[in-house]
């Protein structure tokens, strides 16, 4: 009897281990202390976005929050064009699922 019970506790434990290990390794940021990782393509990807960022005047970062602002862009440029010579150019590096 104790035999039974032993073995399935045993089963019981080694199935909960192994839901956490499957829920929790689908969340990259719950496992790793930084709230971004990095693709095989990333640094191709950044050497195309850094021309960009660099000539911009106004650089937002961050991640789906400040994806949102994309929409607003444009408007803002055209308020700013008013009080300049020179409008700004504004650039918007934010993606989903990074950190700040």
């Amino acid at each position: 009897m104790i035999k039974k019970i032993l073995i399935l506790f045993s089963i019981l434990v080694i199935s909960l281990g192994a839901f956490l290990f499957w829920t929790f390794s689908g969340h990259k940021t719950l496992i790793t202390p930084f709230p971004y990782s990095f693709t095989p393509n990333a640094q191709l990807t950044t050497e195309k976005e850094l021309a960009l960022a660099e000539n911009a005047k106004i650089l937002i970062i961050g991640d789906q929050m400040g994806e949102v602002l994309s929409k607003y862009t444009p408007d803002l440029i055209d308020d700013l064009a008013k009080s300049f010579k020179n409008p700004p150019k504004i650039y918007n590096w934010s993606k989903p699922h990074e950190g700040l």
